[in-house]
């Protein structure tokens, strides 16, 4: 019972961690998350997106012992310390592609925490 609880806990985490890696890509470009109204200049944009970066890599390594659940998990938290590291301002395209790779880690995942015996 206990390791279906625990498996369906990081199924919700990993969901939610989607969401997250999602919400990257309005916020680097400065929108307003519902009306993608531009809010927020180039800079104040790219300031946005770091800070909550970081504060999501910081979550992520909180949890390590629980995220760490495969290679996927490692890309994963890979490509959101270079996206903290290597993206500069105006880089639209490149953010774009990274986030939809690390939302296709997280299907990835949860899709092999379900399969999990």
């Amino acid at each position: 019972m206990e390791h279906i609880e625990h498996k369906d806990l990081l199924i919700k985490y990993y969901k939610g961690l989607i969401n997250s890696c999602f919400k990257l890509i309005p916020l680097y470009n400065g929108e307003k998350y519902k009306s993608r109204e531009i809010i927020y200049s180039p800079e104040e944009a790219f300031k946005n997106y770091q800070i909550y970066l970081s504060n999501l890599l910081v979550e992520i390594h909180g949890n390590c012992e629980l995220f760490f659940q495969s290679d996927n998990s490692i890309k994963l938290i890979s490509i959101l310390k270079g996206m903290i590291q290597q993206i500069e301002i105006n880089e639209h395209q490149k953010i774009k592609r990274l986030v939809i790779e690390c939302i296709n880690l997280c299907k990835k995942i949860i899709k092999e925490i379900e399969s999990e015996e």
